[in-house]
């Protein structure tokens, strides 16, 4: 069965609750990497594109900056607003990104965590050139789970693709479809003239789950969520059935791609 993107995108709000309880956070380090590379000292003006449930919005708006927050789910902004009300200095707005009317040069940093992917990658990045101020950056990260890492992950990996075909293309399925993924990204940001990919890398993290947990957050994935409901039930019996051999809590090594763009500053005259 074939999927639209737009299919796929739109199939977080149904379970936003779900989605802010179990999806992993980010590495503060990622946060840090990004705001290096903006030339403009704080507070920056950010623009934030698929901001869920403010995962990520919240560890950018603690340090002082101004945050626009757009998503096109207003289930998942509905919980980013409970979520980030102590937060005045973000703003929350359900819209896509390709329909955002803003000034040229609005914003000296864009981010998006797990969210990028959704937009075609050429013109959204024209978009977001459009979108910065001279010395502004971009920084687009996800979190993948590593389920090279071990054998039981291997094991639900494998079942998950024989399953859900689907899931095969994600770059969570595999080593040398994360590395593809990567560059896809390095060619789409050389082909945007003015921007400048200056930095690239994977952190690693690691995090703990019950086995009920982990079943849980492979719930919260579009390639699942997409599925008729028998497959997803089938699926579910088949992960719980194996999962049981692993020893609780479950660690599972996660790996968060950052790729970092910059726009380069107006050079000064002499």
């Amino acid at each position: 069965m074939e999927y639209s993107r737009d299919t796929l995108k739109y199939s977080f709000g149904q379970i936003a609750e779900r989605y802010d309880e179990i999806r992993p956070p980010y590495p503060p380090d990622i946060i840090t990497t990004a705001l290096r590379r903006v030339a403009k000292s704080a507070p920056l003006n950010i623009l934030e594109i698929g901001c869920g449930t403010g995962r990520a919005t919240r560890m950018f708006a603690e340090r002082g900056h101004h945050v626009l927050a757009i998503d096109i789910s207003p289930e998942l902004v509905a919980v980013a607003a409970r979520q980030l009300a102590d937060l005045p200095n973000v703003r929350l707005e359900v819209c896509a990104f390709e329909d955002l009317a803003v000034p040229e040069g609005a914003f000296d940093l864009v981010i998006s965590a797990q969210a990028f992917h959704w937009i075609d990658a050429t013109t959204g990045l024209a978009q977001v050139y459009r979108l910065l101020a001279p010395g502004g950056a971009v920084a687009l990260f996800w979190n993948f789970l590593h389920y090279d890492s071990t054998p039981i992950l291997r094991q639900l990996r494998n079942t998950c693709v024989a399953r859900v075909p689907l899931f095969a293309g994600w770059p969570d399925a595999g080593t040398a479809r994360l590395l593809a993924f990567a560059n896809q990204w390095r060619t789409s940001v050389g082909a945007v003239p003015g921007l400048d990919l200056v930095f690239e890398t994977i952190v690693p993290s690691l995090r703990s789950y019950s086995h009920e947990q982990f079943l849980t957050l492979l719930s919260t994935y579009s390639w699942f969520l997409t599925q008729p409901e028998t497959v997803r039930e089938s699926l579910m019996a088949d992960l719980r059935a194996q999962i049981t051999s692993a020893s609780e809590p479950l660690l599972v090594p996660l790996r968060t791609l950052l790729i970092s763009v910059v726009k380069p500053p107006i050079p000064q005259s002499e």
